[in-house]
C-alpha cells in the first residue's frame, strides 16, 4: 500500500508510532532522502535547550500545556466543562482555548515577517494590522485586521478536535461554526461582506470530509461564479456533495431565524464565497511549529539561535492576550518582546527605510562636526572643542522627557549642542534619526514629494524601528526653510510623529526671532520651558533656549590658545561688543581670521559683531587675489539661493565662467563656502554649494544682493517685499551696512522712516530698522534725525511716530549691558520727547516704555 505524505497523516499519532517502528532503511525509502536522523535528533536536542532557558513559571506552565495535550491524543483525558467565570466568547473547551491561542501566535509571526511571508491566499503577513482575542463578535475566537481597514477583516473560528468533526446538521461543531459565519455576515457592515472572509481554523485531526471535502468545495465554488447553486450542487462528488448541502440547510435556517426571510441564492452565493477551511496542526515536530521558527529565524530574530525562544513567547503573550481580550498590533508585540529580553530584527518590510534614516543620521551627524569646534590651523590639535557639559546634560534629559524645541540667538551654537546632544543619547543606547532641515527638505520648488525616500511614513517607520525601541527624532534649523510650501511640509511630517503612534519623542531648533513670530511651531510644541534655560517670551512652548558661552568655558579657551586672549579680554570690556566673545559663530570667525594670520592685537580690534564680519569678509573676498571673481560667484549663487528659497544649490543650476570655478575653490578652501565631502580619499558631492555657516549665508546675501545705497535700498524692499520676511537677517546685515556707512544716521533714518510710510509692507519690515537701532545707539547724534522727524510730523500715524514705536518696542529685547553703556543718550532722549509731550501726545506711549526699561537700571 502506497502511504499518502499530507498533513493529515503526518499530524496523526498512529502514523507517527508506525513511522518510528520501521527500519531505518524503511524509514528512508518512505520519507525520501531529505530525511536526516541527526538533524531531527539536533532540533529535539535545540528544543531541549530552549526550555532549559526559560523561567520557572513558563517552564510549569508549557509542562502542563503539553500534558493535557498528550492526555487527550492517548484519550486518557476528558475534556473539561466550559468554565462559568466571565468570558468573552467562543471558548468551548480548555483545549480549544490552547488551539486558538496557537493560531492566534502563528498569524502574529506572519504579521511580524511582514509581505515575505504568505499568510493566506492573496494575503501576506504585511497584510494584518492587528489580531484580536474573544472579540465582541458573533464569530470571535481571532479576530484578524487586514490592510488596516476596519471593514477588511478575517473571522476565525478555531476549534481543537480530537476526534473526527461529521459535517451534518446534527454536528454541534459543524453547525455551530457555520450559524456563527451567518450571523457574522448580516452583522458586518455594507462594505464588510465583500473585503472580509470567514475562516473555520481545524486541526488534521477533525477528519477528511472537514479538512479536504467541504475545502474543496468551497474552494471550486468561488471559481464558478456564474453557475447557480443546485446545477453546482449537482456537479459534486457524494462526498463533497454531501459537505455542501449541509453548509446549504445550516446557512438558510439560520439565515431565516436572524432576518425573518429566506436568503436569496445571491445572498447564498456571497456568504459561500466568502467561506474558508484551513488546516493547523501544532506540537513538537509538526509542520506549522517548524514554519513559525523559520519564519523567525528569517525575518524577526536578530540572533537566530533565539527563533524557538521567542516563539513560546509569542504564544504565552496569546494566551494572556486570549484570557484578557485583548488587542495586537506589530508595535505592541515587538515592544513585548523586546520587554523580555529578545532582540529583534528590523521588520523586513521596514528594514530598508530604516537603513535609510540611518544613513541620513551618520551624513547629518558628520556635516555637524564642523560647528562643534574651533579652527585655529590646519593640524587636528588646532581644531578646539568647547565642552558645554552643564548645558548639554540639561538639554539631554530634557530631550528624553518630551517633545522640545531649541531655540536661541543666531550663532549660539544650536548646530553644535544639537550634535553633541546626539552623540550624547546614542552613547545611552537611545535611538536617534537627526535630519537637516535645509538638507532633507530642500526648498526648490520641483523638489520631490517624499523628500526622505522612504517607502512608508516617517512615523510608521519609527513605530517599527528595530527591536521596537522608542528614540527621539532631531531636526536642525527649522528657520532655515524659507519658502512657504516647503515650511507646510515639513510642520505636517513633524505633526505626524508629534501626533502618531511611534511614540517617539521631537526635538527641533529655530531661531529665537523665527520662533516669536512662528505661530505654527509653537502650536506644535505646548508645554513650559527647562528650568534654567526658558524664555518669558516663550511661555506656553516647550523650549530650551541656549545660553551665550558661560565665562568659565572662555577662560579654559585662553589657556588651551593664548592667542584668543586679547580677542576676549577686549569684548568684555567693549560695551559695544554685544557679549560677542560669548557667542560661538563670532568666536569661529575669530579663530578663522587668526588661522589666516591676523595678529591678536589687530584681531583685539575688531570686537564687534558688524566689524567682525566686515573684517572676516574682507579677508576672505575683497582682499583675496582673485576678488572680483569671487564677489560675482557669490552673487551668481546668492542669487540662484533668493531664487529658488534653498541653502543650497548646484553648479548644474547656473551658467559659471572658468574664473568662477576657480573662485568657488577658493571661497571653499577660505570657509566661505562648504568644502564637499570625500570618500576613500576623492571628493564627492562637488557640485553642491552651501555656505559654512547660515549666518554666513545671511551676510553673504546682504552683501552681495541688497543694495547699500539708501534709495535703491527702499526701491529694492518695495520690489520685494517678502524677502525681508524670508531673509531677515540678510536684511538685518543690510542695515547693519547703512547704519554704518556715516556718522549722522541720516541715510539710515530716511529708510527706516519710508519704509514706515508703506502700509503694504509686512510689519517684520518696518520694524527691522528701529529694532536694529535700539542696540546699536551710542549717542544722541545717532537719534538726531528721527527727533527731527518727530517734532516736524505730528499725529499718531505720522512714520516719525511709527518708527518711535518701533524703538520702544525693540529696546526691550536689549541687553541690559547694552543700554547701560548707552544710558545716558537715552536718558538725553526721553528728556526731548518729554518736551514733544504738549504737541504730540503721540510721543507719551513710547516714551513711557522707553523710561520702563530704563527704571530697573538705575535701581
Amino acid at each position: 500500500m502506497k502511504l499518502d505524505r499530507n498533513d493529515e497523516f503526518e499530524s496523526n499519532p498512529a502514523y507517527r508510532r508506525i513511522l518510528a517502528e520501521l527500519p531505518p532503511d524503511e524509514r528512508l525509502r518512505l520519507l525520501g532522502h531529505d530525511f536526516d536522523l541527526q538533524r531531527q535528533l539536533h532540533k529535539k536536542s535545540e528544543y531541549r535547550r530552549v526550555v532549559q532557558a526559560l523561567p520557572v513559571e513558563k517552564k510549569l506552565v508549557l509542562l502542563e500545556e503539553l500534558r493535557k495535550r498528550a492526555e487527550l491524543q492517548r484519550g486518557k483525558r476528558r475534556v473539561p466543562p466550559i468554565p462559568k467565570a466571565p468570558r468573552f466568547g467562543g471558548r468551548s473547551t480548555a483545549s480549544g482555548v490552547s488551539y486558538e491561542e496557537e493560531i492566534a501566535a502563528f498569524l502574529a509571526v506572519k504579521m511580524l515577517s511582514g509581505s515575505h511571508a504568505s499568510v493566506w491566499e492573496g494575503i501576506n503577513g504585511g497584510d494584518i494590522t492587528a489580531i484580536t482575542m474573544q472579540a465582541s463578535e458573533p464569530v470571535d475566537d481571532i479576530v484578524v485586521t487586514l490592510y488596516a481597514d476596519d471593514d477588511a477583516r478575517a473571522y476565525i473560528s478555531a476549534k481543537e478536535r480530537s476526534g473526527t468533526i461529521p459535517l451534518t446538521t446534527n454536528s454541534p461543531a459543524f453547525s455551530g461554526t457555520i450559524r456563527a459565519f451567518v450571523r457574522q455576515f448580516l452583522a458586518v457592515s455594507s462594505e464588510g461582506p465583500v473585503k472580509s472572509r470567514f475562516i473555520w481554523a481545524v486541526p488534521s485531526a477533525a477528519g477528511r470530509a472537514a479538512t479536504r471535502h467541504l475545502s474543496e468545495v468551497l474552494d471550486t465554488h468561488r471559481m464558478q461564479t456564474t453557475e447557480n447553486l443546485s446545477g453546482f450542487v449537482k456537479s459534486l462528488q457524494p462526498a463533497q456533495g454531501k459537505a455542501f448541502k449541509a453548509c446549504l440547510a445550516i446557512a438558510r435556517d439560520v439565515w431565516q431565524d436572524e432576518t425573518g426571510t429566506s436568503p436569496t441564492e445571491e445572498e447564498l452565493k456571497r456568504l459561500l464565497g466568502r467561506m474558508y477551511v484551513e488546516v493547523y496542526d501544532f506540537g513538537y515536530g509538526q509542520r506549522f511549529e517548524r514554519q513559525a521558527e523559520t519564519e523567525i529565524r528569517t525575518h524577526i530574530a536578530a540572533d537566530p539561535t533565539q527563533a524557538a525562544t521567542i516563539w513560546q513567547n509569542i504564544k504565552l503573550h496569546f494566551r494572556e492576550v486570549n484570557r484578557r481580550g485583548l488587542r495586537v498590533t506589530p508595535l505592541s508585540l515587538r515592544a513585548s518582546l523586546s520587554a523580555d529580553g529578545l532582540v529583534l530584527k528590523s521588520p523586513p518590510d521596514y528594514s530598508n527605510d530604516v537603513a535609510r534614516l540611518h544613513d541620513l543620521t551618520t551624513r547629518h551627524l558628520k556635516r555637524l562636526q564642523e560647528h562643534t569646534s574651533l579652527p585655529f590651523g590646519s593640524e587636528p590639535g588646532d581644531k578646539v572643542h568647547i565642552y558645554r557639559g552643564e548645558d548639554l546634560s540639561a538639554l539631554s534629559t530634557a530631550a528624553k522627557a518630551g517633545h522640545l524645541l531649541i531655540t536661541g540667538e543666531p550663532g549660539s551654537g544650536k548646530s553644535g549642542l544639537i550634535h553633541g546632544l546626539a552623540e550624547t543619547l546614542q552613547q545611552d543606547g537611545v535611538p536617534v534619526v537627526l535630519l537637516l532641515a535645509e538638507e532633507v527638505f530642500n526648498s526648490h520648488r520641483d523638489a520631490p514629494a517624499n523628500p526622505l525616500k522612504l517607502s512608508h511614513g516617517l512615523d510608521d517607520v519609527l513605530g517599527h524601528w528595530p527591536n521596537g525601541e522608542r528614540g527621539i527624532l532631531i531636526t536642525d534649523a527649522l528657520d532655515a526653510i524659507r519658502d512657504t510650501h516647503t515650511q507646510k511640509r515639513l510642520h505636517s511630517l513633524l505633526r505626524d510623529v508629534l501626533e502618531g503612534t511611534s511614540g517617539w519623542n521631537v526635538v527641533a531648533s529655530i531661531r529665537e526671532f523665527d520662533l516669536k513670530y512662528g505661530r505654527q511651531v509653537r502650536e506644535l510644541f505646548p508645554g513650559t520651558g527647562v528650568p534654567g534655560y526658558e524664555s518669558i517670551e516663550f511661555a506656553g512652548v516647550a523650549h530650551f533656549h541656549v545660553p551665550r558661552l558661560k565665562e568659565a568655558l572662555l577662560d579654559e579657551l585662553i589657556g588651551r590658545r593664548t592667542e584668543i586672549h586679547s580677542f576676549i579680554e577686549s569684548a568684555r570690556r567693549n560695551p559695544k561688543s554685544a557679549g560677542i566673545h560669548r557667542v560661538p559663530f563670532y568666536l569661529r570667525l575669530a579663530a578663522e581670521l587668526l588661522r589666516a594670520g591676523v595678529s591678536p592685537e589687530r584681531l583685539g580690534d575688531w570686537s564687534s559683531p558688524a566689524i567682525l564680519l566686515r573684517r572676516f569678509w574682507d579677508a576672505r573676498v575683497k582682499d583675496a587675489p582673485n576678488s572680483a571673481a569671487c564677489e560675482l560667484a557669490l552673487q551668481a549663487i546668492c542669487r540662484r539661493m533668493v531664487e529658488t528659497r534653498s541653502m543650497a544649490v548646484s553648479m548644474k543650476e547656473m551658467t559659471l565662467s572658468e574664473g568662477a570655478y576657480a573662485a568657488i575653490r577658493d571661497l571653499r578652501s577660505g570657509g566661505i563656502l562648504q568644502a564637499p565631502p570625500s570618500l576613500y580619499g576623492m571628493s564627492v558631492g562637488e557640485e553642491e554649494l552651501r555656505f559654512t555657516h547660515h549666518l554666513l549665508h545671511d551676510y553673504s546675501i546682504a552683501r552681495t544682493s541688497i543694495p547699500s545705497i539708501p534709495q535703491r535700498f527702499c526701491a529694492f524692499v518695495k520690489n520685494e517685499p517678502l524677502l525681508p520676511v524670508f531673509y531677515r537677517q540678510s536684511f538685518l546685515f543690510a542695515l547693519e551696512e547703512l547704519w554704518d556707512a556715516e556718522d549722522s544716521r541720516a541715510g539710515f533714518w530716511k529708510v527706516a522712516l519710508e519704509l514706515e510710510g508703506v502700509p503694504d509692507l509686512h510689519s517684520i519690515t518696518r520694524i527691522l530698522a528701529p529694532v536694529l537701532a535700539a542696540r546699536r545707539v551710542e549717542s544722541l547724534t545717532d537719534l538726531a534725525p528721527l527727533l527731527k522727524e518727530i517734532s516736524s510730523n505730528r499725529g499718531s500715524n505720522a512714520a516719525a511716530v511709527k518708527a518711535l514705536e518701533h524703538l520702544a518696542s525693540g529696546i526691550q529685547d536689549v541687553d541690559a549691558g547694552t543700554i547701560k553703556a548707552a544710558a545716558s543718550t537715552w536718558s538725553i532722549f526721553a528728556q526731548e520727547l518729554a518736551r514733544m509731550l504738549p504737541l504730540n501726545p503721540s510721543v507719551e506711549s513710547p516714551l513711557v516704555h522707553i523710561v520702563a526699561r530704563l527704571n530697573p537700571l538705575w535701581q
